[in-house]
């Protein structure tokens, strides 16, 4: 899911390109969808999505901390190792690392040396 903070704090999720907010926010959405069995969750703060200025860790907790069994994968503002290891501990299973990656700011044997899936 594609997520924003809304300026009354609470986090939204996102359609049609970013362009549209949910009709529901993210905590709602998150309850009826695991009244359906979900398992898995990608959720990506959008508005870090890219900039490489640290990952929402507060989301991530929160998330971690309402939905325990909720396998998650971060998204969005990893930068540096030290960014990574603050989402890792946050509880979340994984994250995604793109841009960082890409351009060499975070080696890869860092990804799985946190996420305990070293090759």
């Amino acid at each position: 899911l594609d997520v924003r903070r809304a300026p009354d704090g609470r986090w939204v999720p996102q359609a049609a390109g970013w362009t549209e907010a949910g009709a529901h926010d993210l905590f709602t959405l998150l309850d009826r969808l695991g009244e359906v069995g979900l398992k898995h969750l990608l959720c990506t703060d959008i508005d870090r999505d890219g900039m490489l200025g640290g990952a929402s860790v507060a989301l991530y907790r929160e998330l971690q901390q309402r939905y325990p069994a909720l396998a998650i994968q971060a998204s969005g503002g990893i930068g540096t190792e030290a960014d990574l290891e603050t989402v890792a501990e946050s509880g979340v299973s994984g994250c995604i690392v793109g841009r960082a990656l890409l351009e060499g700011r975070v080696p890869l044997s860092s990804i799985g040396r946190v996420f305990g899936v070293e090759r």
